[in-house]
This record gives C-alpha cells, sequence and structure tokens, in this order.
C-alpha cells in the first residue's frame, strides 16, 4: 500500500478554522475552552469536504505546562484529562447523562496522526479547573501531528469505551428533538 500524501498545513489550518466556525455557528451554546466532543465532531465534517476522513477517538490527554527545567519537584508537570471508567464519578455523571473527565479528539487511521483543535484553550481551561498557571510554552492553535511530531511532553492514550460513550453522547445530542417555540 502506497504511504498516503501528507496534508499541507494551508489545508490543516482551512480546515480547522471551517470546524470552529461551524462550531460557533451550531453549538454557541457551550464554551468553546470546554467543548472537545463539539470540536472533534466539527473538524471531523470539515475534513470530510477535503475527502480526510477523521475517527472519533477519546480517553485521556495530558500537555506539559511546566517543562522539566522548571521542574521543582512537587507542582503538578502536566494538565489532564484522565479517563477512569471504574471510578465512581464517571458513573455518576454517565448516568446523569454528563460527559465522564475524558477527552476527545480525532485521529486520522491513513496517516497515524492526532487532531486536536482544543489546544489553544488549554491555558484557560487549566486555569478555571484547577487553579494552576501554566508557566511553560503556549500549546500551539491546534495539533494535526503523529505522536512523534507532537508537542513535547503531550500524551494521547485512546480508549476504545471512551470513545464509545463519546460517540453515544454525540448521537444523542444530535438527534435531541429542540423544543418548538411555543414550547409544546
Amino acid at each position: 500500500m502506497p504511504k498516503p500524501k501528507r496534508i499541507p498545513l494551508e489545508t490543516k489550518r482551512r480546515i480547522v478554522r471551517e470546524a470552529r466556525a461551524h462550531f460557533r455557528e451550531h453549538f454557541s451554546q457551550v464554551p468553546e475552552r470546554a467543548a472537545c466532543l463539539f470540536l472533534a465532531y466539527c473538524v471531523m465534517g470539515a475534513a470530510e469536504n477535503y475527502g480526510i476522513n477523521l475517527t472519533l477517538q477519546a480517553g485521556s490527554a495530558s500537555w506539559e505546562r511546566v517543562p522539566p527545567w522548571q521542574d521543582d519537584g512537587v507542582c503538578s508537570t502536566h494538565f489532564s484529562y484522565v479517563w477512569e471508567p471504574d471510578n465512581p464519578q464517571t458513573l455518576e455523571r454517565l448516568m446523569d447523562g454528563l460527559m465522564p473527565e475524558m477527552h476527545v479528539w480525532v485521529g486520522d487511521p491513513l496517516r497515524q496522526e492526532i487532531v486536536d483543535v482544543t489546544t489553544k484553550d488549554l491555558v484557560e481551561q487549566c486555569k478555571t479547573l484547577t487553579g494552576m498557571d501554566w508557566p511553560g510554552a503556549e500549546p500551539p492553535n491546534f495539533i494535526w501531528a503523529t505522536a512523534k511530531k507532537a508537542p513535547r511532553g503531550t500524551f494521547y492514550n485512546v480508549d476504545e469505551l471512551a470513545t464509545q460513550v463519546a460517540a453515544q453522547m454525540l448521537i444523542n445530542v444530535m438527534t435531541m428533538t429542540p423544543p418548538d417555540e411555543e414550547g409544546e
């Protein structure tokens, strides 16, 4: 099987812009910094317009907020979402129809690339959820790279069950019937 063609950076940027525009148009009620599921859906749709098939992925993810040379041995060096299917809080959130702690992104199985358009909001999300600052390098606007070419200290661990949960949550949201104007 021949090696797939690389996607030019400008095409990746265009897809990300289109995905974010679609998100803002159709999911404006969701804060963008907390919308990994919807942004993943939007980037899959935008990429499809360019003949690029991306797949939904979910699980745990971590990003380095403190580089090794600034590590004091006490602070948390990464900001993470950790998928813990056996955690009682995970089950509780699922029973309430809410997203448990996990991260959602997409992958390009043909090129073995991770595509995450939420990284531009990691500093704000870290501060909001943990109160921690981000003394290290600012995360990129988006990640669209193989695991080897992702920023140092970046880690994505796809989990089949987490991906199934994310897909079902997306289906549930997309098939909800919006209430009509009169509330009937």
